[in-house]
C-alpha cells in the first residue's frame, strides 16, 4: 500500500489544526492513499476537545510569554508545543485499518505509539517505555503522548516527540499537576524530558523503515492539494479563530 506523506514548512498552530481537520475530512470524501503528516508550531498551548480553558491553561503566563492558545478536535490531554516538539498525524483509511486489523481507538492508539516506539528504538534510543498505550517515557520520563479523531471511517491520530522543547515554557503554561485527576477530561500530569541528539532526518528514515517492515507499507511525497488548502483556510477562518471555539468550555463545573 502507498501512503501520502506531507512535510509541513508552516509553523502557524491554528493554520496546522485547520490543515489536520481539512486533511481528513477530505480523505473521507476519497478512496485515495493513508496519509503521514509531519509538522512543527510555534510557542503554543493545545487544548483536547472538550477540556476547560480555566483549568488546563496559564492564561496569563501565556499572555506573558507570548504562547498562542488553541483548541484542536481531537481529545485528550492539554499539550504545549515549541519548534523542539515534533508533531506527527496519521491519517488512516479504512482500507489501512483492515490491513492492520485494527478498529477502535485504543487498538490504533496502541498500534501508532508501538510504531513511534520502535522507530525511536530503530535510531539507537535505549530507555524507553510505553506508558498506558498511548504514551512513550524515556527515563521515566514522558516524551511522547497521542490523541485521536475519527471521521466517517477515517482516523486522524496525531502524536508528539519532544527533543528540544523549552520545558521551563511547557511547565509555567500548563496548570495540570495530578497523575490522576477526578474529572477524566483534566489532563494528567507527567514529568517530561526531551530525546537528547535527536536526529531528524534518521528517524523520519527509521519511521518509514518500521512501517514497511510491518506493514508493507510504501512512501511517496506530496503537498496539500487545491480542495484541502481551501478547506483549510475556511476552517482557519469559520473555527480555529474563533474565541468561541477556543475557550468554549471556560464554565467551571
Amino acid at each position: 500500500m502507498k501512503c501520502r506523506v506531507i512535510q509541513s514548512k508552516n509553523q502557524d498552530v491554528f493554520l496546522n489544526l485547520a490543515i489536520e481537520h481539512a486533511l481528513v475530512q477530505n480523505s473521507a470524501k476519497l478512496t485515495n492513499d493513508p496519509i503521514i503528516r509531519i509538522w512543527k508550531n510555534h510557542k503554543s498551548v493545545i487544548m483536547g476537545r472538550g477540556q476547560y480553558i480555566t483549568k488546563e491553561v496559564n492564561q496569563e503566563f501565556c499572555i506573558k510569554h507570548e504562547i498562542d492558545i488553541a483548541r484542536r478536535i481531537s481529545g485528550g490531554g492539554t499539550v504545549y508545543h515549541d519548534l523542539g516538539n515534533i508533531n506527527i498525524s496519521f491519517f488512516l483509511s479504512p482500507s489501512l485499518k483492515k490491513l492492520m486489523n485494527i478498529s477502535d481507538l485504543p487498538s490504533i492508539s496502541q498500534m501508532i505509539t508501538s510504531v513511534i516506539y520502535q522507530s525511536l528504538k530503530g535510531v539507537g534510543y535505549q530507555d524507553l517505555k510505553i506508558d498506558n498505550g498511548s504514551n512513550i517515557l524515556y527515563k521515566n520520563k514522558k516524551i511522547s503522548g497521542s490523541a485521536g479523531y475519527l471521521y466517517k471511517g477515517w482516523n486522524l491520530h496525531h502524536a508528539t516527540i519532544l527533543v528540544g522543547t523549552d520545558l521551563d515554557l511547557l511547565e509555567g503554561s500548563i496548570l495540570a499537576r495530578e497523575r490522576d485527576p477526578p474529572d477524566n477530561r483534566q489532563s494528567r500530569y507527567f514529568e517530561t524530558t526531551n530525546l537528547p541528539n535527536f536526529d531528524v532526518p534518521k528517524w523520519i528514515e527509521s519511521l518509514f523503515a518500521v512501517l514497511f517492515n510491518n506493514f508493507r507499507i510504501e512512501i511517496y511525497y506530496d503537498t496539500l492539494d487545491q480542495d484541502e488548502e481551501l478547506l483549510a483556510k475556511q476552517l482557519l477562518r469559520d473555527l480555529y479563530l474563533r474565541e468561541s471555539w477556543i475557550v468554549k468550555s471556560k464554565r467551571k463545573r
